[in-house]
This record gives C-alpha cells, sequence and structure tokens, in this order.
C-alpha cells in the first residue's frame, strides 16, 4: 500500500518537533546572552561609583555590572545587596549575585541553590557552568537537597552538571540526611530508565551514597551490554568509581578493549588508568590485553591512547614486547613516540626491542631519535624485572 508522501511528512515532522524545539531553545539563550552583553559595552563607568545605587538601576546592565563588581566577605552591605539580586527579573543578574556571594551563601542556601541550580542548565559558555559548580561547592552539603531537581531533568546540562556537583558532596562526612531527596530521585530515577544513558551515572553516584557496590556492579554490568553505544560508553566510564570491586569489573574492562565502537574503547581505557592510579588496585592483567589492542589498531589516535595508558603503569615485566613493536613503524610521529617510551620503561625486558630501537637512531625526526636513543639507554641499564 503506497503512503501519502503528505503523511510521511507529518510524521517526520512530529517526530523532530522536541529536539528541534530545544535547538530553538538554545539559540534563544545564546542570542539573549549575547545582546545581554552588547549593552553591557554601553553602560558609562560612572554608574559604577556607587556599587549599592546601582545595583538597583532601572537598566539591567548597570544591575549586572554592579552585582559582578561586589565583594560580600568585605561589606555586610553588598551581601544584603546580592540577597535582594537575587530576586532580579533579569536571570543573569540573579545567576551572578548567587555566586558572587561565595561563602555567605550557605547563610541563603535556601534561596541561593535553586537559582545555581537553574544557572547550571543554561548554555550561554563555560564560565557561567565553571561559576555555578563553584559556587555550589563552596556552600557544600546544605545544596544537596536541592540539587535533586537535576537527577532526569529533561535538560541534559542542567542533569550531567547537577549529578557532577552532587557526585562531589556526595563524601563519607556529609551527614546522610542531606541525601535523602536525592537518593529518592535516584532510585526512581534508575527504575523508570529514562535516560538510559544517564543511568549508569546515576547509579555509581547512589553507590557512592549508601555504599552498595554489589547492586551498582550489576547494573553497571548490564549497561554495559547494552546494544546502545552511549550506555556502553556511560557504563564504562562510570567504572572508574568501582575499585571496591575491581575484581568484578576487569573482566568487563579488558572486553571493552575489543570493541567495536572506537568511543568504548575510550571509556575502558580511561577507566583502567584512573583504577590504576589506586594503591588498592592491582590491573595488570589488563596490561597484555591493551598491548593486543596497540597491534590490532590500526588507527594511530587509538594506538596513541593505549600506548600512553601503558607507560605509566610502571609494571613493564606485564606488558609483551611484540605488539609494541608493530607501532614503531606508525606513520604518526606522536605514536612512534608513546612506544618508544614504553619500551624504554620495560628496562632489560626490552631487549628484543633494541634493533628496531637503533634504526629509528637515525630516524628524520629529531624526537624519534632522541628518545630512541634514550630507550637504548635504559634499556641498557635497567636490570630484568621479575
Amino acid at each position: 500500500m503506497r503512503r501519502n508522501p503528505l503523511t510521511i511528512l507529518l510524521f517526520i515532522l512530529v517526530f523532530l518537533a522536541p529536539w528541534l524545539q530545544q535547538i530553538r531553545a538554545k539559540e534563544s539563550t545564546y542570542r539573549d546572552f549575547k545582546e545581554f552583553q552588547v549593552q553591557l559595552k554601553d553602560v558609562p563607568r560612572d554608574k559604577l561609583k556607587d556599587l549599592l545605587s546601582a545595583v538597583k538601576d532601572e537598566s539591567a546592565a548597570v544591575r549586572y555590572l554592579a552585582v559582578r563588581e561586589m565583594a560580600p566577605h568585605r561589606s555586610p552591605d553588598h551581601e544584603k545587596a546580592l540577597v535582594l539580586a537575587l530576586d532580579d527579573d533579569v536571570r543573569w543578574v540573579r545567576y551572578t549575585a548567587a555566586m558572587k556571594l561565595g561563602g555567605a551563601a550557605k547563610r541563603h542556601v535556601d534561596k541561593v541553590a535553586p537559582i545555581l541550580v537553574e544557572a547550571l542548565g543554561v548554555k550561554p559558555g563555560p564560565m557561567l557552568w565553571n561559576g555555578t559548580i563553584l559556587a555550589l561547592y563552596k556552600i557544600g552539603s546544605p545544596a544537596a537537597p536541592h540539587l535533586a531537581v537535576a537527577i532526569d531533568h529533561p535538560n541534559e546540562h542542567l542533569r550531567a552538571k547537577g549529578c557532577e556537583v552532587l557526585r562531589h558532596l556526595a563524601q563519607a562526612s556529609t551527614p546522610r540526611d542531606l541525601f535523602k531527596k536525592p537518593l529518592a530521585a535516584l532510585n526512581k530515577a534508575i527504575a523508570d530508565n529514562q535516560h538510559p544513558a544517564s543511568r549508569p551515572m546515576y547509579v555509581a553516584i547512589r553507590m557512592k551514597i549508601d555504599g552498595d557496590v554489589q547492586r551498582a556492579v550489576k547494573l553497571l554490568r548490564e549497561d554495559a551490554r547494552s546494544k546502545k553505544v552511549a550506555v556502553r560508553v556511560a557504563a564504562f566510564r562510570q567504572m572508574k568509581y568501582l575499585s571496591a570491586a575491581a575484581d568484578q569489573i576487569m573482566p568487563l574492562l579488558i572486553k571493552a578493549l575489543s570493541d567495536d565502537e572506537l568511543s568504548v574503547v575510550y571509556a575502558a581505557v580511561n577507566s583502567l588508568h584512573l583504577l590504576n592510579r589506586r594503591s588498592d588496585v592491582d590491573i595488570s592483567a589488563a596490561v597484555p590485553a591493551v598491548a593486543r589492542q596497540v597491534e590490532k589498531r590500526k588507527d594511530s589516535r587509538v594506538r596513541e591512547h593505549l600506548l600512553l595508558f601503558l607507560r605509566p603503569l610502571g609494571r613493564p615485566r606485564h606488558c609483551p614486547v611484540e605488539p609494541i613493536l608493530t607501532a614503531l613503524s606508525d606513520k604518526h610521529r606522536d605514536v612512534r613516540l608513546a612506544a618508544i617510551r614504553v619500551l624504554g620503561e620495560m628496562g632489560a625486558v626490552g631487549e628484543p626491542a633494541l634493533p628496531a630501537l637503533r634504526k629509528l637512531v637515525s630516524d628524520p625526526d629529531k624526537f624519534v631519535r632522541e628518545a630512541a636513543r634514550k630507550a637504548i639507554q635504559s634499556i641498557g641499564k635497567n636490570p630484568a624485572a621479575d
């Protein structure tokens, strides 16, 4: 049966409507902020001589600049003015006032925190995000209940940044009562799974709050097997927080190194790299698997990423030499350099690589020549590893 082209077009428009609406909202935010910045250039400097008067000016641009110049830690009057500015009609003034309060925001947390959380969802640029996150950090644990709205929020930026702050605040010393609302929101979001790519993040944060590692391992294992690439990437990224269950997640991370999607490989390697920084985690079992991927992968960016992971391990005896040798002939200099440095840090274990390294001493690139000479010296000096 032939379908009416108009029906097909209508179906496509209905399907794309939410996405187009989100794009328009972002463009509107950018336009709003840029137009506001243009107004700032026209503000006479003499308008800011008296900040307490300027913060009440009828011009939003003047009020914004006055708020930005205030120092509440030096003047109680400035703190009072900033608290009043939290009710300003223009959001850029509200956001800036909330950020400028700094440590004083703890005294007004119920008013400041919701404004800061709202600002996390706005995307005029990273400066606003960084300032907002820093302001929430200064408030500390009292801001945790207000971050519950960020969990499973439709705005992806608010969702990601809010959860980032929540993870930071969930320290062992934080009173658990402050996390009742976020924990309830996390449980609901994980059960509903409306944003599958965000679920691994929710699982890791919930584990940090309630300490249930095994439940987190079970759910991340499920997400690691997802057919959706974004979900698999998110799952392997969050595994870096599961050092308490390293023996259970290590096989999953090793298997992920063979994934067809490069983003999944990157996520797994980054988690292995961060787990390696912990003294209580042994990732030596993953080293041969990473080395084999250096030989298998043809993409130079991936090979360099894998080699950079191998270099700082400090466990050269676990790394086979042959796969690393294949990277010495890579067309990209950075890959050859990374391979040379890995071999050099193997000590006497890297002796089979000496003939190939001697050839690189006459490489056209001076950095490769110098690295090859250093690697040859290092292999000769260091004793064989056990």
